[in-house]
């Protein structure tokens, strides 16, 4: 029911995610945001929002990288 309450929900929903991204796991698996969210695959749309800090989540958690980037997580 979640999407419903939006018609285009799909075309803004980073927004959501970057705010409470638990909200969509409790539904959603990885592989459900890899089809278009990846820099190996799928349609590569960038996840990244405005102000996005790579070092930060880098240094705070590589595996977040890792999951889009593999091995190739940008510096």
């Amino acid at each position: 029911g979640y999407h419903n309450s939006e018609q285009f929900f799909a075309l803004g929903h980073g927004k959501a995610a970057r705010e409470a991204l638990e909200t969509c796991v409790s539904c959603h698996a990885e592989n459900d945001c890899m089809r278009c969210h990846s820099a190996t695959q799928g349609r590569h749309f960038n996840p990244h929002g405005p102000n996005f800090d790579a070092s930060k989540l880098k240094s705070r958690n590589p595996q977040m990288c890792s999951a889009c980037h593999g091995r190739n997580i940008p510096g």
